[in-house]
Formats: C-alpha cells, sequence, structure tokens
C-alpha cells in the first residue's frame, strides 16, 4: 500500500471529478478548453510520477533497464486515461475523447521524463521510501 497508496488516492480524486456533470471552471469555449486541458496535463503528470514511483518501489531490484519501468509507467496511465475516459461517456452532460486520453499520456510522460532526467534512477518520494520498508 505505500507504494501504491497516493496513485491509488489521485486517481480515486480523478474519478470522483469524472463523475460530475459539469465542473467549474472559467466561461467562454477557448478559455475552458486551455482550462481543462491544461488541468488534464498537470493532474496526469502528477499521477505519472506515483505511478512511476509504485512501479520503482515494486521492483526495486529487478534487473530491468529504466526504460522497461517508464515503459510499463506509461502502459499503466494509458489504461487509467481510457478508463478515466470510458466512465465520462456514461456521465450525462460529458463525453470520452481520445484526444484526452493523448493529453493525459503528454502530461504523464513529460513529468516522468522530467524526473528521470533530473534525478536520473532515484524514486519519487525517495526520502519515504525507506520507512516502506518496514
Amino acid at each position: 500500500m505505500c507504494a501504491w497508496g497516493p496513485a491509488i488516492g489521485l486517481y480515486t480524486i480523478i474519478s470522483f471529478l469524472s463523475d460530475q456533470s459539469k465542473l467549474p471552471g472559467p466561461a467562454g469555449a477557448e478559455v475552458e478548453f486551455l482550462w481543462f486541458k491544461t488541468a488534464h496535463l498537470i493532474i496526469y503528470g502528477v499521477l505519472g510520477l506515483l505511478v512511476y514511483r509504485g512501479v520503482r518501489m515494486t521492483f526495486p531490484k529487478a534487473a530491468w533497464l529504466l526504460q522497461k519501468h517508464i515503459v510499463l509507467t506509461l502502459i499503466v496511465l494509458f489504461f487509467l486515461a481510457g478508463a478515466d475516459e470510458l466512465h465520462q461517456y456514461f456521465i450525462p452532460g460529458r463525453g470520452a475523447h481520445w484526444r484526452d486520453v493523448g493529453i493525459d499520456l503528454l502530461g504523464a510522460s513529460a513529468a516522468v521524463l522530467w524526473w528521470v532526467s533530473r534525478y536520473n534512477r532515484s524514486i519519487p518520494g525517495d526520502y519515504f521510501y525507506r520507512y516502506c520498508q518496514e
């Protein structure tokens, strides 16, 4: 639970927000579009880091290459973003769009690649990692 708890918690919040027929935001079609797409990028960027953290903590000593951790993270996020859009399809006033899945993956990819390039092989939340091992 220590490895995946933060990711599960954030995805629970995302699912709750997806369950709303109308989300608060600025008025105007163009501004609203930018507002919500930016929110997709940021939220899925954070979720990407949390899923990457879970993958790295679940397989800490695996003989995998770093790229395989990243690929596994993006596969998990593809399914999470797709499930979120499928969920929205059944909510009145909402819709499912492949474009949003792409934006979600873009945000997650950018965040994970930024983390890996900046901190090399460390795990997001490495400071707390030792407490999860006890």
